[in-house]
């Protein structure tokens, strides 16, 4: 496979209460409905995947991105949020990594790192071309990462699609030997990977839609699900969270794809992400916010593989509601399938004490 990446800037997209629109454009504050999930849930949501966003130009973003994010996530009654640097690619403008979220870490907040740093290294680096300098610099920066009190790797990407004109395109192998490297650190440090991959089942002409939203997509997609498996199965003690169900641009990442997943790679997890910018056929919930049956099943048969990631994106001008289709997602399952999802399961996977929860 050959990398690509195309990058200009980030695109978003609206979101107004659980109905959603599609439009590519900075929401203002003003236009965000904030549910409380206290009002509805009677117990906590651990949201283990949420951004940080700030202009990189703006010498004081970073402090106001993160007196929004402290301002949402008590709003919307998150007990816990950990923060993920971006899955940044070569040459994009603004990378940071988890010493920027250092701070963070403490209280209602933990951090992710390498996004900007290991997500960066796999990116510009051919697999062809890795030798040992590049493992041992990418392993050295690794382990600093873990033993800085990280909860995960993250966010990785093997592929990000481009959602629109200043939205970034990448794409490396998920079996890049350093991404097998990096399963063979997570194992040994004990925490997981967080990675972003559109799923392709098949070597396929890119959709029309994808093309028609960005000219950085490119007229094809390789197959990617045999590489991620080989991921999977290089080192079965390390956790993996496929990051962003319930979101998908390929209709490849189906129901029935996911359960052989599950049932086939033990230390697979997966995060849950609804917004509109997805195909509609491929999220939880219908037209009518109703969770479609086989969704249900699916949470059912795989409780104790579930976590929830919103990807929402704290900073001005920058912040969505990805949290209400969430909230309405749990409160139709069974209370305990509901509680693992919610909150039960990240404790175990990122290791967090259980003071970060109260019922």
């Amino acid at each position: 496979m050959t990398k690509k990446i195309i990058w200009v800037g980030m695109a978003l997209v609206s979101v107004v209460g659980v109905v959603v629109t599609a439009k590519f454009f900075w929401p203002q504050e003003e236009d965000i409905v904030i549910i409380d999930q206290r009002e509805v849930l009677d117990f906590p949501i651990i949201d283990t995947h949420a951004h940080l966003y700030w202009n990189s130009q703006d010498q004081d973003g970073y402090r106001s991105a993160y007196e929004k994010a402290r301002e949402m996530t008590e709003a919307q009654g998150a007990v816990f949020t950990i923060l993920t640097p971006h899955p940044f690619a070569e040459f994009m403008r603004g990378a940071y990594d988890f010493e920027m979220l250092e701070e963070v870490g403490e209280n209602e907040f933990g951090f992710c790192g390498g996004g900007g740093s290991l997500n960066v290294m796999i990116d510009a680096t051919d697999p062809e071309e890795v030798n040992q300098e590049i493992l041992d610099r990418f392993a050295q920066r690794a382990h600093e990462i873990a033993q800085s009190g990280a909860l995960a790797f993250g966010e990785m990407s093997a592929l990000h699609l481009s959602l629109g004109d200043t939205h970034i395109f990448s794409v490396t192998n998920p079996d890049h030997s350093l991404f097998l490297l990096l399963s063979d650190i997570a194992a040994e440090e004990g925490i997981p990977i967080d990675i972003h991959m559109e799923a392709v089942d098949e070597d396929q002409p890119t959709p029309d839609a994808l093309l028609e939203a960005s000219l950085k997509n490119p007229s094809s997609l390789e197959e990617n699900i045999s590489a991620f498996e080989r991921l999977l199965d290089h080192n079965k003690e390390a956790n993996i969270i496929w990051a962003h169900a319930g979101w998908d641009h390929t209709g490849d990442r189906t129901v029935d794809l996911m359960a052989r997943f599950f049932a086939d790679h033990p230390n697979l997890f997966m995060s849950l992400k609804i917004a509109e910018d997805s195909l509609a056929s491929m999220q939880p919930l219908d037209e009518e916010g109703i969770l479609k049956e086989e969704w249900k099943t699916l949470f059912t048969n795989y409780a104790d593989r579930f976590v929830i990631g919103s990807d929402q994106f704290f900073g001005s001008k920058q912040t969505q509601d990805k949290w209400s289709s969430l909230v309405a997602l749990l409160e139709q399952l069974p209370q305990d399938v509901a509680k693992k999802i919610a909150y039960q399961n990240a404790l175990v996977l990122f290791s967090l004490d259980e003071s970060v929860v109260d019922e």
